[in-house]
């Protein structure tokens, strides 16, 4: 018999304080959150034998979209296929038909698609 150990890695968003005071530490703590996402970080994320894809980049482009939508057809080594893909919404910029054929493409692959 034995036992799994699952370590959790430091989260890769900025923590809100709580122990603002006044009006000016509100305003910085404010400012800093217009970007919640840590400098440095990890920027792409597969989980559980790539059935959940998470990206924190700053840009997505049609290859990458195309990649993860052809993860969600096709099965795994271990039979498992993405069926999951969450990214920022900043990531497309301005490109709103980038965006919809994004959601498009993976709504045919069957993938749950996700905006954050």
């Amino acid at each position: 018999m034995g036992f799994k150990v699952f370590k959790l890695e430091e989260s890769n968003f900025k923590q809100w304080r709580e122990d603002i005071k006044n009006g000016d530490e509100l305003e910085k703590q404010m400012e800093m959150f217009i970007d919640n996402v840590k400098t440095g970080g990890k920027q792409y994320f597969v989980i559980d034998d790539g059935r959940l894809i998470i990206s924190l980049t700053d840009k997505i482009a049609k290859p990458l979209v195309e990649k993860i939508t052809e993860a969600g057809k096709l099965e795994g080594a271990k039979g498992k296929r993405c069926e999951k893909f969450l990214c920022l919404d900043r990531a497309f910029g301005n490109n709103d038909q980038l965006k919809i054929n994004t959601a498009l493409q993976a709504e045919a692959a069957k993938i749950e698609f996700k905006v954050i």
